[in-house]
């Protein structure tokens, strides 16, 4: 009797996980919902309505949200999609520059970025810091060192406003990791830096058939600075955002409105 209810069970388990499989990958195309934003989300449903029949989308926003509770709780939530139209030509690391009214600077890399010619990397428990810090890399992976022009990527705006945009987006993320890693290095190292700054390190990934083959960089590209003793202009994030990567010219700029 209990190994006839086991395998009833696993039936059961087995038919909802392959009626989950098509919904979860079908649903995103179905309009459902309001966008969110978020730091740390990632969202790549298609929202709004399908259909003025109230029913009809009742039961729509219905399955997504069973769907979508059910990935969390079972740990299979995706949120990536097909990279189209184009894919970034380079990798991307996190470092970040330590700066102080006197004294010389000092740059702290991050633990994942490698050796270009050494890829080979031991499992470990550190997924959730990698996760956190490429959030900060994805724009910076489209600015090329050799192809430095204003809209050379698949959205259509300039740098400047990219940049902004993606700083008024991240701002909590990004100034938590970078107090983190001051208090961290000026635990060892007081005092405590005067000026943080948030940098990507690039590496342009070679051509089809180059010789030799090998990534030319690291190219460091500054994101975003905090100066944790300057009060922000009112109205403005307490993150200054680096609206020109080439130069390395930072400014205040305002809280997000709507887009």
């Amino acid at each position: 009797m209990i190994t006839r209810a086991l395998r009833l069970l696993l039936g059961l388990f087995i038919t909802w996980q392959l009626i989950f499989l098509f919904l979860s990958n079908f649903l995103p195309f179905v309009p459902h919902g309001r966008e969110e934003h978020d730091e740390l989300i990632d969202d790549v449903n298609l929202h709004g309505r399908v259909t003025s029949v109230e029913p009809i989308q009742d039961g729509i926003e219905t399955l997504a949200r069973i769907t979508d509770r059910w990935m969390e709780a079972t740990g299979q939530l995706q949120g990536w999609s097909l990279f189209a139209p184009t894919f970034p030509p380079q990798a991307g690391f996190v470092a970040v520059k330590f700066d102080w009214t006197s004294g010389p600077k000092k740059v702290v890399q991050s633990p994942f970025e490698p050796n270009p010619l050494h890829y080979f990397r031991p499992p470990g428990t550190y997924g959730r810091r990698f996760n956190y810090e490429s959030r900060f890399v994805i724009l910076p992976a489209y600015w090329p060192e050799d192809r430095l022009k204003p809209c050379w990527w698949p959205w259509e705006m300039d740098w400047r406003e990219a940049i902004t945009r993606r700083v008024q987006m991240q701002w909590k993320s990004m100034r938590a990791y970078l107090r983190w890693q001051r208090d961290r290095y000026a635990k060892e190292h007081p005092p405590p830096p005067t000026e943080v700054i948030l940098t990507v390190n690039l590496y342009l990934t070679p051509r089809p058939h180059q010789e030799p083959w090998k990534p030319e960089g690291p190219f460091m590209r500054p994101l975003a600075r905090w100066r944790p003793e300057v009060e922000p202009p009112a109205g403005c994030l307490p993150v200054e955002a680096c609206t020109d990567p080439a130069k390395g010219v930072f400014e205040w700029i305002p809280e997000r409105g709507e887009w």
